[in-house]
């Protein structure tokens, strides 16, 4: 929660000098706080009354909707942001036209509602009430629905995502390599400003690379075990064990490793942390957005390979 929010204070300190990045970083890091700050452990209800309160802490809050829903915000704007700069890398001038603050952050909170309402249909399905157990029961119905489930939840929480993002990440590796290759071709005397756009572009690429794998490899495993759960390859005695305890603990570490990614890779990242803590300094560039420059250096770029 402390780095997130760091992360969202620098952001907002800067916000008239955010650009994409900086906008879609800071999303993630709101959705990184939330899951942190619903994952703080709470009382669970030993018996739960027969009653339309019960009925609904067992459809809402046994499954924990809004911590799930927070997760998948997490992982789909990690997604947002390899799209991002796919679009700012690849196709450049088209990105400019297209990419605004206004249209963001209609983006943002448009895909926040519809995996709000995914989690709602995906939680709600196999949690019940059971009244024998006057307590909270997951009940699929049928063995191909559990099974059904368990391929969708795998699809959508890991397998999708990381496909999206390492084809995005290799599609502007070898644009940047082509880009490279250009550059070497013209006086370096012209190309200067170029290069060291380059440059910064390429370690903020870097970085949200950093960030994907943690990603990966931070829910792999909780993702390959679930499957294994649903598809009965794994009993459920393996539920609570240390392994599979390790595998959670390893998962919600995920939410707070990018600011120390951030901190480790990023040099303007840090700058703007020291800035929070300094009275009178202030330094209104962008953190993030070293990758991207303005219409006119765009344009001036062009010219200078055409």
């Amino acid at each position: 929660m402390l780095g997130n929010g760091l992360v969202i204070l620098v952001v907002f300190k800067r916000r008239n000098a955010n650009r994409s990045t900086d906008i879609l970083i800071g999303a993630l890091a709101w959705a990184d706080f939330l899951t942190s700050s619903f994952i703080v452990p709470w009382p669970e209800a030993s018996l739960v009354p027969n009653s339309l309160l019960g009925h609904i802490y067992c459809k809402f809050m046994y499954p924990s909707v809004l911590k799930w829903a927070s997760i998948s915000a997490s992982i789909y704007t990690l997604v947002g942001i390899s799209l991002d700069r796919h679009l700012a890398i690849v196709f450049p001038v088209k990105f400019t036209r297209i990419v605004t603050k206004g249209r963001l952050t209609v983006c943002i909170i448009t895909s926040w509602t519809v995996i709000l309402a995914v989690t709602l249909c995906e939680c709600v399905f196999p949690a019940r009430f059971d009244e024998s157990l006057q307590n909270c029961v997951y009940d699929y119905g049928s063995r191909a629905a559990q099974l059904s489930y368990g391929c969708f939840v795998f699809i959508y929480r890991l397998v999708f995502p990381a496909l999206t993002m390492f084809i995005t990440q290799l599609l502007i590796a070898s644009s940047l390599y082509r880009q490279s290759k250009r550059f070497n071709k013209v006086d370096s005397s012209r190309t200067t400003g170029s290069a060291a756009h380059l440059v910064a572009r390429d370690r903020v690429i870097k970085m949200m690379l950093l960030v994907i794998i943690t990603y990966v490899i931070c829910w792999g495993p909780n993702q390959l075990f679930f499957m294994g759960i649903n598809l009965r390859i794994i009993p459920f005695t393996f539920f609570d064990t240390p392994l599979h305890r390790f595998q959670t603990l390893l998962a919600f570490i995920n939410s707070c490793a990018n600011p120390l990614i951030y901190a480790a890779r990023h040099p303007q990242f840090r700058v703007a942390v020291r800035e929070l803590f300094v009275c009178g300094v202030s330094t209104n560039v962008p953190v993030f957005g070293d990758g991207e420059q303005s219409d006119e250096s765009k344009h001036t770029d062009l010219s200078t390979l055409a």
